[in-house]
């Protein structure tokens, strides 16, 4: 399950890269973000993780719904951006990924020397390294493509990668993150969107 959620991450990192309607663009989002509790090794027990996870799902789901708000002034296709930009960032969100599952034994070894053999050991499908590569995929394209971006709905779902990126890589790397964090980062996008949906809705000068 961690190993799925994370390359459900990936695939939504690169659906928001390629997508130019606004459909397309809010499904990738989503679908790099809404399954970001389930990426972790060993999923908890405990009651409050579990309210945390749900407060999360809930922030996500309101902050697409008000991206898609946000989205509906500028009609169903978003601004374009040259093809060969596009493909740059899609092959460097695929290095990321790579990088990240393969030096994931070095990250942790240089961390915690005591976990260097249990890490150099590990199976491919160690939810760890997933976690790492979906982490630095999600930070490629929120601090590239989107961040970069000069549309507000653009700006607003980088910053959601971005914070969810860095769980990522500090859950991949084996931090016990607080359950707090994840309501935390579940506020993110919602209140980001919400900024954004507030500007579009404004009248402009023309009426």
């Amino acid at each position: 399950m961690p190993v799925a959620a994370a390359l459900v991450a990936v695939i939504g990192a690169g659906l928001t890269v390629l997508a130019r309607k606004r459909i397309a663009f809010l499904a990738g989002v989503l679908s790099a973000l809404v399954l970001l509790p389930l990426c972790r090794p060993a999923l908890p027990d405990a009651m409050a993780w579990t309210l945390s996870a749900g407060a999360y799902l809930v922030g996500t789901l309101l902050g697409g719904y008000l991206l898609w708000v946000a989205l509906r002034p500028i009609g169903p296709r978003l601004p374009r951006s040259s093809a060969l930009a596009t493909l740059a960032w899609l092959a460097m969100a695929g290095v990321a990924v790579t990088v990240g599952v393969a030096a994931w034994p070095l990250a942790v070894a240089a961390l915690d020397a005591s976990r260097g053999t249990g890490a150099r050991l590990a199976d491919l499908l160690e939810p760890g390294r997933w976690s790492l590569g979906a982490g630095l995929a999600l930070l490629v394209v929120g601090l590239g493509p989107l961040l970069t971006a000069a549309q507000p709905a653009r700006l607003a779902a980088g910053a959601a990668f971005c914070s969810a990126a860095a769980w990522l890589i500090v859950t991949g790397l084996g931090a016990a993150a607080a359950d707090v964090t994840l309501v935390a980062i579940g506020l993110v996008l919602p209140a980001a969107a919400a900024a954004v949906a507030v500007h579009s809705l404004r009248p402009t000068t023309d009426g």
